[in-house]
C-alpha cells in the first residue's frame, strides 16, 4: 500500500476525532483474535513522517506511549463506518496482525 493513502486516512481519522478517545486493537489477520488493547486519550499528537517520513507515529502521556506503524509494512489500510456512523481504520500489517482504531466517543 502507498504512503501517502495510509497517511492521508490516518491522518484525516485523527483530524477528525481530535476531540473525542480513540481505542486501538491489536487483532491477529487470520483469526481475529484480539491480541492487545488500548485506548489513546483526546490529549495526542500525531506525526505522518516519523523517521525520515517511513513512519506513522500517535502519541501520548510520557514520551514513551506511542503507536508506530511503520508505512513499509502496510499491507492495506482502510476506513468503516457502520450504520451508526461510528468509524473504524483498518491498518492490515506483513506480520499478520491488524491495526483497528476506533473513536470510542469519550472525552478521556
Amino acid at each position: 500500500m502507498d504512503k501517502d493513502t495510509t497517511s492521508k486516512i490516518l491522518s484525516d481519522f485523527m483530524d477528525r476525532n481530535r476531540e473525542y478517545a480513540i481505542e486501538s486493537y491489536l487483532k491477529t489477520e487470520s483469526k481475529g483474535a484480539i491480541i492487545g488493547r488500548f485506548t489513546i486519550p483526546c490529549e495526542r499528537s500525531y506525526n505522518q513522517n516519523t523517521n525520515g517520513g517511513d513512519r506513522f507515529r500517535i502519541t501520548w502521556g510520557r514520551p514513551q506511549n506511542g503507536l508506530i506503524i511503520p508505512y513499509g509494512d502496510v499491507i492495506a489500510c482502510y476506513q468503516v463506518k457502520d450504520e451508526y456512523g461510528s468509524q473504524t481504520v483498518h491498518v492490515i500489517m506483513k506480520c499478520g496482525v491488524t491495526i483497528e482504531i476506533e473513536c470510542c466517543g469519550d472525552r478521556v
